[in-house]
């Protein structure tokens, strides 16, 4: 039996024991919180932890330590081996961080650095700055930002530095100083100064290239305007025929000259992003004609019909440029002539589709029964000075420019340019734009009770082009006219025979086997002038003899404009037929000229043109005073009064704008 000593001794051992597994446990849960806080992730092996030894639980901490300094370690090595410099300030600017990148960008070493204010390593420009984003931050409780200031390295070099920036605070929101990474930006930022000079330069150079352009277009084409001008003076006086093929061979070779200057000067415009499309209203069918009259002698030499068709969904008015697509159509034209030695050229205007804002796409199609194009030559004919083949510039001259300006003209209207061509049978050029339909009505219209006096009128329309017949037809029906078309003189003569009725003809002239006289000839032997009327299309002028002018009521030059051919078919059945929206001053006859009394004030500082004006004024009949800029001008008009100023653009002192 034990004594109470012996009672006593265990009791003690039992509480000795029990003290030290309190001991034991406050010791795990210590480690297990020093665990949780090094490695957060093992809370969720929380329970494990609990059961954990105590020395598993030191031996836990010892490999989190260790693995927490290797960690540590490899963020230092990141931090070192970055090109961005790291660093960290204390709350008066005090730098007490930096890393090794801060040492290339800067110059200075850790030691050099470490616990100097940041001010004496940022540009003394840039402090303001600096400190006027930390205030911004702080006064709107925020903490990032970014931006860039510069530094003075070690070797007194200025460099750029971007920054991102983060405001430190401690856990009563009192800030304790700032961290952040700074890009070393020289290189980009002087790269971006060498950007805006390289652009500033080309500007620059694009500007005197423009001003040049300019200049040299006026100089260029001053010269030439006397020698064309002088030359078609010349051809209006008394000359021998071989003295006229001479000045004809200068006037020629004077407009192929102002061609080519045209479009060279036109190609650098737009190559130089210089050239800028107008919008106005006008009519498309006048334009196509006005590209037609100009090109129409050539045309005649070859005898060659130039025809049109514009779609009756197409408007009569559009929106536009009318200049750039006159000049579109007149290259795309002349080169269809160019290259066709008989048949026609024939340009179809269609409409593709309407967009949602009402802009309409119109399709062009400029047809000739020409040489036509190799398959292989195709895609280089809209490239800047190629031709289809060189022997053609050696046989057709040109520069290679045209239709590479009519291809950035079209792109510049929205549009796009394609060619369809077989060899041997000729070629199509198509051509897009985009423009919007206008509202404007034509000076000139023919009231619907007015055009009725066509009504079922039967037109005979004798023509051997078929294009030319379909063309007449479509367009005769519109008016209300009820047309038949025949190919032949022999056709027509059957028809009138078979006593078909016939209000009044149209009639070709050069057709094969029986002209338009020798028809005209055979239908008077049949039907008189007031019973059958004729109206003769020609591209060679009226005849010369008496008799067959007699033959026919009108005669028109080829190409045959639409309202000329509609006014002459009004007059045949009614006299005063014309409503006019608008007041439209009638046209000087020339055996008129000078009967209006006119003072004139011509303002041309190029003595050729001022000599040029005052002959061609002279011929119709006028004098003029001269002023040779626009100061002078103004010196005159405030001496007297002008009806009108003939004003250049371009002069010394001041110009015509």
């Amino acid at each position: 039996m034990k004594d109470f000593t012996d009672i006593q001794s265990d009791k003690s051992d039992e509480i000795i024991e029990l003290l030290d597994k309190i001991q034991e446990e406050k010791i795990k849960h210590i480690l297990r919180q020093v665990c949780l806080s090094i490695d957060p992730s093992l809370e969720n092996n929380n329970i494990s932890l609990i059961n954990l030894p105590l020395d598993d639980l030191k031996n836990l901490l010892l490999k989190l330590i260790s693995d927490t300094k290797k960690h540590h370690e490899n963020i230092q090595k990141a931090i070192n081996i970055i090109n961005d410099a790291i660093y960290r300030t204390d709350s008066e600017g005090n730098l007490v961080f930096v890393n090794l990148a801060w040492e290339k960008i800067s110059g200075f070493s850790k030691d050099e650095s470490l616990g100097k204010h940041k001010k004496e390593f940022i540009h003394p420009e840039d402090h303001e700055k600096i400190i006027h984003s930390i205030k911004n931050l702080l006064s709107n409780n925020e903490n990032l930002d970014k931006g860039e200031f510069r530094i003075v390295a070690k070797d007194k070099s200025i460099k750029v530095v971007e920054y991102h920036r983060y405001l430190l605070f401690d856990d009563s929101d009192n800030f304790v100083g700032s961290t952040g990474i700074l890009t070393d930006i020289t290189d980009r930022k002087k790269f971006e100064m060498d950007l805006i000079k390289a652009k500033e330069d080309a500007e620059a150079s694009l500007k005197a290239k423009s001003e040049f352009l300019a200049i040299m277009s006026h100089e260029i084409r001053t010269p030439m305007n006397g020698v064309i001008g002088m030359t078609g003076l010349l051809l209006e006086t008394k000359l021998s025929p071989e003295q006229k093929e001479y000045v004809e061979t200068i006037r020629m070779s004077g407009d192929t000259l102002l061609t080519i200057i045209n479009d060279i000067l036109d190609f650098s415009k737009i190559e130089s992003g210089k050239m800028k499309l107008e919008e106005h209203p006008f009519e498309l069918r006048e334009c196509i004609e006005d590209a037609y009259d100009l090109l129409a002698a050539k045309a005649v030499q070859k005898k060659l019909d130039l025809l049109h068709l514009i779609d009756e969904n197409v408007p009569a008015f559009i929106i536009g440029d009318v200049t750039r697509l006159r000049q579109i159509l007149v290259n795309l034209v002349s080169n269809a002539v160019k290259f066709t030695d008989e048949g026609e050229v024939f340009i179809n205007v269609k409409k593709n589709k309407t967009f949602d804002d009402g802009t309409i796409e119109l399709k062009f199609a400029v047809k000739d029964t020409g040489i036509g194009i190799p398959k292989e030559k195709l895609d280089l004919i809209f490239q800047a000075f190629s031709q289809a083949d060189t022997s053609i510039t050696r046989k057709f001259g040109g520069t290679g420019l045209g239709l590479s300006i009519c291809s950035k003209l079209i792109h510049l209207m929205g549009g796009t340019i394609w060619v369809e061509s077989e060899l041997g049978k000729g070629s199509v050029f198509n051509f897009t734009i985009k423009v919007q339909p206008s509202t404007v009505t034509p000076a000139r219209v023919y009231l619907k009770s007015k055009l009725s006096v066509l009504n079922n009128k039967r037109v005979l329309i004798v023509d051997d082009n078929k294009t030319n017949r379909q063309i007449l037809t479509l367009q005769t029906q519109s008016w209300g006219l009820i047309p038949k078309a025949v190919e032949s003189g022999e056709e027509a003569l059957k028809l009138l025979d078979k006593n078909e009725p016939f209000d009044f003809g149209i009639i070709d002239m050069q057709m094969p086997e029986m002209d338009g006289v020798t028809l005209g000839r055979e239908i008077r032997k049949r039907l008189s002038k007031d019973k059958f009327p004729m109206v003769m299309l020609s591209s060679l002028g009226h005849p010369e003899n008496a008799g067959e002018i007699e033959l026919f009521s009108y005669f028109i030059n080829k190409p045959v404009k639409q309202s000329f051919l509609l006014d002459i078919i009004m007059n045949l059945f009614e006299k005063e037929l014309i409503e006019k929206t608008e007041k439209i001053e009638p046209v000087m006859n020339v055996n008129e000229k000078g009967e209006i009394n006119l003072k004139i004030l011509i303002a041309e500082d190029n003595f050729l043109n001022q000599k040029l004006a005052l002959k061609i004024l002279k011929q119709l009949g006028y004098t003029a005073d001269v002023a040779g800029n626009g100061l002078e001008v103004l010196e005159l008009l405030n001496m007297q009064h002008y009806d009108l100023i003939f004003m250049d653009i371009q002069m010394p002192e001041m110009d015509g704008v």
